[in-house]
């Protein structure tokens, strides 16, 4: 398919903006959170993949769906001009701790139960 545009934000940064839209943002405005990052999906897959030292033969090219948007871009300079956000995990710094915790993850949920002795047996091991 065509290739789509995005922004990526860390979750702790997204948590301070909407902490900083509550305590200092004014009712009724919207402010629109991004780090003005332009990143094509194929160089977010690439990257995820290199963090996890996987081939590139894992990505599988699929169509766009029906209305498919190319561009998810937005002016963030209200929330910086009014009060004064800026993101402070960059793409890859943000990018390489996700796809390492979602690897460690999978790994602990792969792991085997640990064995317990039963107490019996325990006890009459005295």
């Amino acid at each position: 398919g065509m290739q789509t545009n995005k922004e990526l934000i860390y979750v702790d940064d997204c948590c301070k903006a909407i902490d900083s839209i509550i305590k200092k943002g004014k009712d009724g405005f919207i402010y629109n959170i991004n780090t003005k990052d332009n990143l094509s999906n194929i160089d977010i897959v690439k990257t995820i993949l290199d963090i996890l030292h996987k081939p590139y033969s894992l990505i599988e090219h699929v169509s766009d769906r029906l209305g498919h948007d190319r561009r998810y871009l937005m002016d963030s300079s209200k929330i910086e001009k009014e009060l004064g956000f800026i993101p402070a995990v960059s793409f890859d710094e943000g990018i390489k701790e996700t796809a390492e915790s979602q690897e460690a993850l999978a790994n602990y949920k792969k792991r085997p139960p640990k064995t317990t002795k039963k107490i019996s047996s325990f006890m009459n091991a005295s």
